[in-house]
């Protein structure tokens, strides 16, 4: 049977200008009708009886059966059942987001917000097939109730069209006229899924059930076939005793669960920076590109480098104030570091922050630079904003994801209330803070020495 995709570049369309990514490493989508199909059809291969449209019991099946896989969605009702058993919990994100499509084929994958009356609404939309595209826009809530949307309930199955009219004219430009078309679409708070055990007695979770990944990082039926997979390779030489599929689900969980955990890790930050996304809308293009791609440490400046150098050209002279012609080609580090920074700091390296003219150090220990306990060190130092020529001083724990939590929060101090800010941060991960610099997350950077292993172990 053949197969359909639809591979594609991204850009970003910003009101200071247009973008494009050619390190967005080609995203791939294909129909999910089409997927459906192809699924559909293996399973008859491998006679496999279905029965669809019938509602089934996990449970119940679970007396039947040696195994029951329970791959029913966000709303799992054999989570919900199980949820004490599994350590189940279920976050809801603060933005709100609507799937829909459209009859507009897309050059590619384009990220675009539109400013309305009533808020920042900003696209993440890519082609599917000849000739479509699927959109998932987000917003807040309050755009969503000054616009008069998403409170309105729907019956089974039917679309919020009033939310898909509102869309289409705010977005007409992209879509070229073109309306903008449901499939049950209607606004939701993503929730994030995470269970701190996948199966109970012989019935395992799969998919969305156990583990959901914010849409923005595009990998969530990726998520679900590399369980299904590995679900199927360690059941593979099953004789269906409890015991051997006690110990066939155990080991299918310690496979996984690194995959699963990392990328759910990295989804988050990528849920944290969509939900604040407005406050970069303004901003240089190249710059919020380079922010994107490195927003959850997976993809840095050397990366970048390679893939997309032109992007990394004019991020880099955006950060410098700079033409592009006057960035070396290469865009190295030494030249990063020695730009001009704040204060009397003549390079973008504080060796002793007693040279600094502080307002502040604060510890981040925490992991939502938008969450709560941030918003209560935003307010402490709003007062502070009047003094340009102080600086924020950011530390925290060591390692690497403390690292990350410290910039997204230094980005938001940056961004929300205009002031420099200086990260502390691990010598090893220096590279991480030059990353950082290029996207407007920190203004400087204070290496500190690497814990020796002696002080990792009495930290503990």
């Amino acid at each position: 049977m053949s197969m359909s995709f639809q591979f594609s570049s991204a850009s970003f369309r910003l009101p200071a200008g247009e973008v494009f990514l050619n390190a967005f490493h080609h995203g791939v989508a294909i129909d999910r009708g089409g997927l459906i199909r192809i699924l559909r059809h293996r399973a008859e291969d491998a006679g496999v009886g279905m029965h669809i449209g019938v509602d089934a019991d996990a449970l119940a099946l679970s007396s039947e059966y040696d195994v029951v896989v329970a791959a029913d969605g966000v709303s799992s009702q054999t989570r919900e059942r199980l949820g004490d058993e599994l350590g189940a919990t279920v976050s809801v994100g603060r933005g709100q987001f609507i799937w829909c499509g459209s009859d507009t084929e897309l050059p590619g994958t384009t990220f675009m917000p539109v400013r309305t009356d009533d808020g920042v609404f900003v696209v993440h939309a890519y082609p599917y097939a000849e000739g479509k595209s699927t959109w998932v826009v987000e917003t807040d809530d309050h755009a969503l109730a000054r616009a008069g949307l998403g409170a309105d309930v729907y019956p089974r199955g039917e679309s919020d069209e009033k939310s898909l009219a509102y869309l289409s004219h705010a977005f007409s430009d992209l879509l070229g006229g073109s309306p903008l078309l449901g499939n049950a679409s209607r606004w939701a708070h993503f929730r994030t899924v995470r269970c701190q055990r996948w199966s109970h007695g012989n019935v395992v979770l799969l998919g969305d059930a156990v583990a959901t990944a914010h849409p923005s990082l595009g990998s969530g039926t990726k998520l679900a076939m590399e369980g299904a997979i590995a679900l199927s390779v360690a059941m593979e030489h099953s004789d269906g005793s409890p015991d051997a599929v006690a110990q066939e689900l155990h080991s299918y969980e310690a496979g996984r669960r690194g995959a699963v955990d990392r990328l759910q890790w990295r989804a988050m930050q990528s849920k944290i920076w969509w939900e604040s996304f407005p406050y970069r809308m303004d901003g240089s293009p190249e710059r919020v590109a380079v922010s994107f791609m490195s927003r959850g440490g997976a993809v840095g400046l050397d990366d970048l480098r390679r893939t997309d150098p032109e992007l990394v050209r004019g991020a880099a002279a955006a950060y410098a104030d700079v033409v592009s012609d006057q960035v070396p080609p290469s865009v190295p580090d030494e030249w990063i570091l020695g730009q001009a920074a704040v204060g009397n700091q003549s390079t973008r390296i504080v060796d002793d922050l007693a040279d600094l003219d502080e307002i502040a150090t604060l510890t981040v220990d925490f992991d939502d630079a938008w969450g709560e306990r941030a918003t209560e060190l935003i307010e402490q130092l709003r007062g502070s904003a009047s003094h340009a020529s102080g600086v924020v001083v950011v530390t925290g724990d060591a390692g690497r994801p403390a690292l990350v939590h410290r910039l997204a929060f230094g980005e938001r101090v940056r961004l929300e209330l205009g002031l420099p800010v200086a990260i502390v941060l691990d010598r090893n991960l220096l590279a991480d803070g030059i990353d950082a610099l290029v996207a407007g997350r920190v203004d400087m950077l204070h290496p500190i020495a690497p814990a020796t292993e002696l002080e990792r172990v009495l930290a503990q």
